[in-house]
């Protein structure tokens, strides 16, 4: 807990008292396949559980883009699950979001997204007068490279190893917290994507919004 205060100029214009959090999923199982603490998992039940939705990105296999999707049960939750390090495509999930909520009018909605995500669906739920039934997770984004990138990359290791990618995971535990492994699975063997991770982090590839 710490406190501190917003100024502009000379000028103390708040001060707030904040307290941050830190916490991971008690389910070992769960926690294993989740790319951090498992807190997606945690969030997202508490919603669906409740006959509510979650707006999430997934990724696609066949295009290889991530999409954000309207969610409305755990097996299609799953499929969100997993650090994606490329940006992802709101498509209509604004206009989808909001329609749910208009014919579900005791429901609520999770959204989770990156910080510029996030805050253009708040500023819509504002305009829209839903953000009272909307619950915003706003994720510490490290930067998103271009879609494109990630694509032409795909496919380059498809070409390589002659075949399709049909899982990819940026963050496998196996080695622990500290040393996650990145790889895709093609032909039922594991092809490591040690390049394309090594761009993204050292922020070649970001977008200049980022």
């Amino acid at each position: 807990q710490y406190w501190y205060s917003v100024q502009r100029g000379d000028n103390v214009l708040d001060l707030i008292n904040t307290v941050v959090y830190a916490g991971k999923i008690k389910n070992r199982d769960i926690l294993k396949n989740s790319s951090s603490g498992g807190a997606f998992t945690v969030l997202s039940n508490f919603f669906l559980e409740n006959g509510d939705s979650v707006v999430a990105s997934v990724y696609d296999y066949h295009e290889h883009a991530v999409k954000y999707q309207l969610i409305l049960s755990k097996g299609q939750r799953d499929q969100a699950k997993g650090s994606k390090y490329m940006q992802s495509k709101p498509r209509d999930i604004f206009r989808e979001a909001y329609q749910w909520l208009v014919d579900h009018p005791h429901n609520h909605l999770l959204f989770v997204g990156t910080g510029c995500q996030t805050e253009g669906f708040r500023k819509y739920a504002e305009i829209k007068n839903i953000r009272n039934r909307v619950c915003i997770v706003d994720i510490v984004c490290h930067g998103s490279p271009s879609p494109k990138l990630w694509r032409e990359y795909a496919q380059y290791i498809q070409n390589k190893n002659a075949g399709i990618i049909t899982y990819l995971t940026f963050k496998d535990k196996r080695n622990g917290w500290n040393s996650p492994t990145a790889y895709v699975t093609i032909n039922e063997r594991e092809v490591g994507i040690g390049e394309y991770v090594r761009i993204f982090y050292n922020h070649c590839a970001l977008r200049p919004s980022c």
